[in-house]
């Protein structure tokens, strides 16, 4: 029963965290716009718009979009590593307990690209809909 109820509180833990991680992101980039959007409008309006509207949802998406990107690259990188040579017929040189011993290690590096991933994907959906309200 126990193992059971590991994977459920590992995903309610890795939503909570990509929650997190997404609010702090978005009141980060409130207080940025709020507090610099004028030297931002005065140096790069070509590039950030000219308002807060426009600003806020360039940054969000953005930072969504790296965000995102980046977890998969880092969330696809470490599961390479637990997925490379499982066939055991042709690597022949690590048994199975090896292999869970690998992805126990690789773990937190899955939790992270997945929080990225879960913050990053928000934040891209977020700035379309900014930008159509």
């Amino acid at each position: 029963m126990s193992k059971m109820m590991k994977p459920v509180s590992s995903w309610r833990n890795i939503l909570i965290k990509g929650a997190v991680f997404w609010v702090t992101v978005v009141l980060v980039d409130f207080g940025f716009v709020f507090f610099f959007g004028p030297q931002i409008w005065s140096y790069a309006a070509y590039l950030f718009g000219s308002d807060i509207k426009t600003t806020l949802v360039i940054l969000l998406f953005i930072e969504g979009g790296f965000l995102f990107a980046f977890g998969a690259v880092w969330a696809s990188g470490s599961m390479e590593t637990v997925f490379q040579g499982s066939n055991l017929k042709t690597n022949p040189y690590y048994r199975e307990d090896d292999w869970k011993q690998r992805r126990e290690q690789t773990r937190g590096q899955n939790v992270t690209g997945q929080i990225l991933m879960l913050a990053g994907g928000p934040l891209l959906m977020a700035s379309f809909v900014l930008l159509f309200i």
